[in-house]
């Protein structure tokens, strides 16, 4: 998305609950600049988004727990279409037992992180996964141009 509108970085955060939609955006619109959420509220309606577009967000936000598919699922989904360098993705749930944050991971999340979480720990683990798809970017870029 970045590499198409000017730097400006897309968030998709899928999650049922409107209100941690606002405190999603709230936490990005306070904390990052040129950044911009898309809202999804459910699994299917993020894949769906997905698949219509010729462009992925930067970085997805996806709540385990949601009705329909699970947010394991949907990254289950995800990860059989986009590699992880691709399209990064931050798994956010209420749910903190070990055996859930190893669930999300072995799902192909990049990331997880547990509500209610604080502002600024979503930002750094935002920014950390942004810096290191541009790494895998330019690793990826330098392989092709080696093949050549």
């Amino acid at each position: 998305h970045s590499d198409l509108f000017n730097g400006e970085i897309e968030i998709l955060s899928v999650d049922d609950v409107p209100s941690n939609q606002l405190v999603v955006e709230n936490i990005v619109s306070t904390n990052m600049t040129n950044t911009k959420v898309t809202a999804c509220m459910d699994g299917q309606s993020a894949l769906d988004l997905l698949a219509s577009r010729e462009y992925l967000p930067d970085i997805v936000l996806l709540d385990v727990m949601m009705p329909g598919m699970s947010g394991y699922e949907v990254c289950e989904t995800l990860r059989k279409i986009y590699d992880t360098s691709a399209l990064p993705v931050i798994m956010v749930s209420a749910k903190n037992r070990k055996t859930a944050i190893i669930e999300g991971l072995q799902a192909g999340a990049n990331d997880y992180i547990t509500k209610p979480f604080d502002s600024n720990e979503l930002v750094a683990r935002i920014e950390t996964q942004l810096r290191l798809k541009k790494v895998w970017r330019v690793e990826l870029e330098a392989q092709r141009s080696n093949q050549l």
